[in-house]
């Protein structure tokens, strides 16, 4: 039997999350998973680091359940990035990943496919967007000519400015 975690959030104090937790019980329930701890927050999504959040991420380094349960994907993280840098700690820590307004299951290959598919879009992006700074910045010196660019340092993925060292120039 897997051990479940279920984490729920909703924005404001004066919302209430039985709704979410009476979904993600009975989605337990019918996939007969053991529920052994449930996660609340009552903060914006836009926060990145929330108390429940937080709480069910230091558990899941303990490996104290196999599979989190939401009831959807923005309720973990409103940005592409905190999404899937969720994801792929608990991909690293072998924990599934399951949706329950999404339908998305990544202990399947089609869970995994979708949650592949839906990153790709903002990683290209943050690269694209990384290469036009630093063709910029390159262009603008009048004693680079005909120079190839090439994004050296993850960390400029996703950064407004990218460091540096992010560039490296060959002629």
């Amino acid at each position: 039997m897997k051990r479940a975690g279920l984490y729920t959030r909703v924005s404001s104090v004066d919302q209430h999350p039985e709704t979410q937790v009476l979904d993600l019980r009975q989605m337990a329930a019918q996939r007969s998973y053991e529920i052994v701890q449930e996660y609340t927050d009552r903060i914006s999504g836009a926060k990145a680091k929330r108390p429940g959040l937080d709480q069910m991420m230091s558990d899941a380094r303990r490996g104290r359940f196999d599979v989190v349960l939401v009831w959807a994907s923005d309720r973990i993280a409103r940005s592409v990035k905190h999404f899937l840098d969720v994801l792929d700690e608990l991909n690293r820590l072998n924990i599934e990943y399951v949706s329950f307004r999404e339908n998305i299951d990544t202990g399947g290959p089609l869970g995994r496919a979708i949650v592949i598919i839906v990153g790709a879009p903002a990683s290209k992006a943050a690269t694209s967007a990384a290469i036009r700074w630093c063709w910029t910045t390159l262009r603008s010196d009048k004693t680079v000519s005909m120079a190839r660019v090439f994004v050296r340092s993850r960390r400029a993925i996703g950064s407004r400015r990218p460091p540096s060292n992010a560039c490296s120039v060959s002629t």
